[in-house]
């Protein structure tokens, strides 16, 4: 709650206090001095837990350009609040537009300036349908845009891609791979004439394992590109040739990034000791997927009972959160 409001008015006006009390409470900022209430650092300070403190800042302070950004932070709806000034400076826009992409709807003067366009794809590629048609075909805004705005999930309109990744550019590599660098999804919607290139198949799994499921079959069998999966998606073992599921590297630095990979091991691996124990260091509920053929030693029978009682202790957890939810739902 606001301590602050109980405190000396020497107290309130100790800077040092006041920063550390509006980064705690919201009304904080309405018991703090007047002069804390217009100092900048205070009120910016203040304003990047929520919005509310803003009601309480100096009314001189209250259209400086970062308190009015830092509004925007929080949603485009505050850009309600920029004074006519600001709305017509290019630099207040520009950085207005990296905050908030969606924002260019509201400022079609600057559709044409390249810098302000380049800032909104950046945060919100789909905002590349409000530029100029100039720029709308220029391959620096269509690479943002479409770094930020390729997702996992293909849409069903695809008219976003269409602008952002037109069928020339899905076939051109050097592009392709600046892409899918910085946002392996992209490799989802290039063409099929590159989805067999080595250097854009590596650089998609080595971001996004899952990504192992689409590439080329032979892909799914070669050690270095099922590794570089694995490492950041164990469960892209599920990919691998059954080859590779036999590999104790490979599954081993699977069930290290996610104990539940294991699952996706060939079954003489869910049998190795150092495997098994490996993937219940992740998470100990991994150890339902060893094989009963796994030696019981001393080593091996501690960690099956921390299984057991982890299992024990999710049941109950279960049961509890199923009586709150009756509990809650009887009031109704």
């Amino acid at each position: 709650g606001d301590l602050l409001q109980y405190t000396s008015p020497g107290i309130r006006s100790d800077k040092e206090i006041v920063l550390i009390a509006v980064k705690k409470c919201d009304t904080a900022l309405g018991s703090a001095a007047p002069e804390m209430q217009a100092d900048k650092e205070v009120v910016l300070t203040a304003l990047e837990r929520s919005t509310y403190p803003y009601q309480f800042v100096d009314k001189d302070l209250k259209q400086d350009d970062d308190v009015v950004l830092a509004m925007i932070r929080h949603s485009d709806a505050h850009f309600s609040l920029a004074t006519r000034a600001q709305r017509a400076s290019k630099d207040f826009i520009r950085k207005a537009v990296a905050l908030s992409g969606g924002l260019l709807t509201q400022v079609p003067e600057f559709k044409d300036e390249k810098d302000i366009v380049l800032a909104a794809v950046k945060d919100a590629g789909y905002v590349i349908r409000d530029a100029s048609p100039r720029l709308q075909i220029d391959n620096d805004i269509r690479l943002a845009a479409l770094i930020s705005g390729a997702s996992e999930l293909v849409p069903v309109d695809m008219s976003f891609y269409d602008l952002a990744f037109p069928k020339e550019l899905r076939k051109n590599k050097p592009f392709a791979l600046q892409a899918i660098k910085q946002n392996a999804f992209v490799y989802k919607y290039i063409d099929q004439s590159l989805r067999g290139d080595e250097d854009l198949v590596f650089h998609a799994v080595a971001q996004k394992g899952q990504l192992l499921k689409i590439v080329p079959e032979r892909f799914q069998g070669e050690a270095v590109y099922v590794l570089a999966a694995v490492k950041n998606c164990g469960a892209a073992l599920q990919y691998a040739s059954t080859e590779r599921r036999k590999d104790s590297t490979t599954v081993l630095e699977a069930v290290t990034q996610d104990g539940f990979a294991l699952q996706y091991a060939d079954v003489t691996l869910q049998a190795d000791k150092k495997i098994v124990l490996a993937a219940a260091k992740q998470n100990i509920l991994a150890f339902q997927f060893a094989s009963s053929k796994l030696p019981r030693d001393e080593e091996v029978k501690k960690v099956e009972q921390e299984y057991r009682i982890a299992v024990e202790n999710q049941k109950q957890n279960n049961q509890d959160d199923s009586e709150n939810y009756s509990y809650g739902g009887s009031m109704h």
